[in-house]
């Protein structure tokens, strides 16, 4: 029997590694394990710093394969994420250190394009099933380094006792878990076996013990809607309110945003509307933001305001340390890309709802925008190279497509 491999069997395979290296799993091993927040990491010089590399040139390769065997490549499925991804790398023009943002910016216009033209490839329902099978190995993985590999799998220090699983954070687990939740049982909503039920089951399981207050929030939306759309009424309802819900999805990230500025931070036991700290990252990142509001500082942009020397002192004073991200994907690309690059942002999440109203995918694609406008309200996953991302992107693509096949039909 010859094993036969086209074009679109090879790209699956690339956008399945795309959302494993992207998410962060690397790292935890570059660093040997468990450690302690903003603590304990040591150079690495391995085998591990080529894989994203190695990646990158095997997709470029792919790209071509498919761009010299087809005369062209198919971007119509993805106009927002394209545009975005064109906005980051153009804007690298701008920032403070433009070989690191350009780095940065190739990563996810590159993972951008794999995603978007292999969303021409095949039918949705195949295309549902491979960001499925793409999501699950990382949810048993984290699941046996938990029980089996805790020096790897269970925080340590500020969050020990946390699970984070193959992820070097236990909100990156929370977040992906949420997700990973939101694309299986949006699935089984479209038609999907029944038998989704249980790596569905393991997602919710990884939230709760991650211990993520935004994760387990975003999880349990999601159940709750999977339970309501069981009800025809409810479906109808919610097919015929899209507008609504895209405006709750625009202004949910807009006003919790301000809510550290006006309120004051008010704060109880720890929690409050400083949300652990995140208000102070905030504030700096909207008073730079007004100084350049239409076009940004530039992609990549947020590290070197934060890490410049000027302002660390007062963050580092509030919070304790010096974060790594934003923690509001919104608004970090409102830093980076001005208010053209948080209108993007947001239609990334909004426009899928619009483009799938009315069709069989509805349910999928609401469950994961609306997970995902949670996560990026409290953590920093759009427009950068992480899994939540892409994900995002493919269920923009799978919309549109739909879109496309009611309009035509």
């Amino acid at each position: 029997m010859r094993l036969k491999l086209d074009s679109g069997t090879l790209l699956g395979s690339t956008v399945i590694l795309l959302i494993i290296i992207s998410s962060g799993t690397l790292e935890l091993f570059k660093d040997g394990g468990a450690r302690d927040q903003g603590l304990n990491r040591v150079a690495y010089h391995g085998v591990l710093n080529y894989v994203t590399p190695a990646w990158c040139v095997t997709a470029l390769l792919v790209l071509l394969v498919i761009a010299y065997s087809r005369g062209a490549i198919n971007l119509s499925r993805g106009k927002v994420p394209i545009a975005i991804a064109v906005l980051a790398l153009s804007s690298c023009a701008w920032t403070d250190d433009v070989l690191v943002a350009l780095k940065a910016a190739f990563l996810v216009s590159l993972g951008t394009a794999v995603v978007v033209v292999h969303s021409a490839e095949r039918t949705t329902e195949e295309h549902i099933r491979l960001l499925s099978m793409a999501l699950t190995p990382l949810l048993v993985g984290s699941l046996i380094t938990i029980f089996f590999i805790p020096s790897y799998g269970v925080s340590v220090g500020t969050h020990e006792g946390s699970w984070q699983g193959l992820f070097d954070h236990k909100n990156g687990l929370g977040s992906y878990s949420a997700v990973a939740l939101a694309v299986l049982l949006g699935w089984r909503r479209c038609g999907g076996p029944a038998l989704i039920y249980a790596p569905a089951a393991l997602s919710f399981f990884l939230v709760l013990g991650s211990g993520s207050l935004t994760s387990t929030g975003a999880a349990c939306v999601i159940v709750l809607l999977h339970l309501l759309t069981s009800l025809r009424l409810f479906r109808i309802t919610t097919h015929k309110a899209w507008l609504v819900i895209s405006a709750l999805a625009v202004a949910a990230p807009l006003i919790i945003t301000l809510i550290p500025m006006l309120t004051g931070g008010l704060e109880i036991e720890g929690k409050g509307t400083y949300f652990s700290g995140r208000g102070y990252i905030w504030s700096h990142l909207v008073s730079e933001f007004i100084k350049s509001p239409i076009i940004g500082h530039g992609f990549n942009s947020y590290k070197n305001s934060v890490f410049s020397g000027q302002h660390e002192g007062a963050i580092y004073s509030s919070i304790g340390f010096l974060p790594r991200s934003a923690h509001n994907g919104f608004l970090e690309a409102a830093h980076s890309m001005g208010i053209i690059g948080l209108t993007l942002s947001l239609a990334l999440v909004v426009a899928p709802i619009w483009l799938a109203r009315g069709t069989k995918y509805f349910p999928l694609i609401l469950y994961v925008c609306i997970s995902a406008t949670i996560i990026n309200i409290f953590e920093s996953k759009l427009v950068s190279f992480n899994s939540t991302f892409f994900i995002l992107i493919y269920t923009y693509c799978i919309a549109s497509r739909a879109a496309s096949a009611t309009r035509y039909k």
